[in-house]
């Protein structure tokens, strides 16, 4: 289908429309801060119920799953540009410190802080037999 004259689609529309595509899915747009003792992970996530998202660790991977849910489903659209559905995203995290993992969510920010493990050096003899 080809625009012309004016028209409020995009680029990334025309693109959808031509090939039958979804240039524009949902994702997690993130920051991954290091500090000396810790990670601090920052999810963007607006319009989002607390409820609706779910954190796990498991296996060096931290998982962000989030349902973003149409609360309008059966409404007559005119213009429908907003996705719903299930994203995840994985992290790869080793050495942390997985009972002291904190989680906020406030103003469709998602704060994750991770601490990591105390790394102990000790220092040893070994006995040569």
């Amino acid at each position: 289908m080809f625009y012309f004259g004016k028209t409020s689609k995009t680029l990334n529309d025309l693109i959808d429309d031509f090939f039958g595509l979804e240039v524009n899915k949902i994702h997690l747009k993130s920051d991954i801060i290091e500090n000396n003792d810790s990670y601090e992970l920052i999810i963007e996530a607006p319009g989002i119920e607390k409820n609706d998202i779910q954190i796990s660790y498991e296996s060096n991977l931290l998982t962000v799953t989030i349902e973003k849910k149409n609360k309008k489903e059966n409404a007559n659209y005119i213009q429908k540009e907003i996705k719903y559905g299930s994203i995840s995203r994985k992290y790869f995290l080793e050495n942390i410190d997985i009972d002291k993992i904190k989680a906020t969510y406030n103003n469709g920010v998602l704060n994750v802080l991770i601490p990591k493990l105390e790394k102990v050096q000790k220092t040893i003899n070994i006995e040569i037999k």
